[in-house]
């Protein structure tokens, strides 16, 4: 059997920390999931929960199989384990390795979950069926035609666009051919935002889910339509991240920084974004949810 065929898009090692505490002692340690439809929460041991086969297992020339994206993304998780219990969990101040490194798994978390996923396999669908279109009017097109649409660079030999096999590698494959240049490129972008820790001593905290890391823009509806997704370059972005049930990180620029204990108001806020932005399922450490999260 294959090693490392089973890779999990939500760390086993990061749900750790939301396993029930009351557990009965001859149980596996488990989590609640809760499935976004609300039918009746599960007990869940974190293993057997969000992963699926070869998700980011690349395939050279000869169908060996390459595991660099799984072994790196494993060494990512490790490293946060270990920031997570000996740093953030004493509400230390990070140095800039431990804030870059913090920003490396928050990247990593919102490039490598199933709904990012289907997001890029619907982005660069949309291409695809163009560039198909065109090869399909080259295949039928008389010799003018053909060298009027050679010219252009996604089609032409020579040019320096992005040809149809690339693209169709991407759709095929979204994680293999893009959570690398992800994570390499918007990492560097977080370290330029504030960042704020929400604290709190509520019984159930901070939930998470198989999407945990969540962009938004609380004055998105103040701009034109085509302006509203959250952007880093708008100064009232907000980047939500679970680290435990205690812990909530707030990417920010409006000079945010610092633990701070969260006010019941922010964490139903965090939670309703967590569990209104979830896939399929959100995960708690009890099976005891308040009702406004939920709404």
């Amino acid at each position: 059997m294959s090693k490392h065929k089973n890779q999990h898009y939500i760390p086993q090692s990061y749900l750790n920390a939301w396993t029930d505490p009351d557990k009965p002692p001859k149980y596996e340690p488990y989590v609640w999931i809760f499935d976004k439809k609300r039918s009746e929460p599960k007990r869940k041991a974190p293993s057997n929960i969000f992963h699926e086969n070869n998700m980011y297992t690349i395939y050279d020339e000869n169908g060996d199989r390459d595991l660099r994206l799984e072994h790196g993304l494993s060494e990512l998780e490790s490293d946060f384990s270990e920031l997570r219990e000996h740093v953030i969990s004493n509400h230390e101040e990070l140095d800039k390795y431990q804030q870059f490194l913090l920003n490396a798994f928050i990247s990593a978390m919102w490039s490598r979950t199933k709904v990012q996923r289907e997001h890029l396999r619907k982005q660069w669908g949309r291409p695809l069926n163009l560039m198909r279109q065109m090869k399909k009017q080259l295949d039928e097109a008389d010799e003018h035609e053909r060298k009027k649409l050679l010219s252009m660079p996604n089609l032409g030999s020579t040019g320096k666009g992005m040809r149809l096999d690339d693209v169709e590698k991407i759709v095929d494959k979204p994680l293999q051919e893009m959570l690398e240049p992800m994570i390499t490129t918007i990492t560097p972008l977080l370290t330029k935002l504030d960042c704020l820790f929400f604290t709190t001593d509520h019984e159930v905290g901070f939930v998470t889910s198989d999407a945990p890391c969540i962009w938004a823009d609380p004055a998105a509806h103040k701009r034109p339509p085509i302006y509203r997704a959250p952007a880093l370059m708008y100064e009232t972005i907000e980047i939500t991240f679970p680290i435990s049930p205690q812990v909530c990180v707030l990417l920010n620029r409006q000079s945010l920084n610092g633990y701070r204990k969260a006010s019941y108001h922010e964490l139903s806020e965090v939670n309703r974004r967590t569990i209104g932005n979830c896939g399929e399922h959100f995960i708690a450490k009890k099976n005891k949810l308040e009702e406004e999260w939920t709404v």
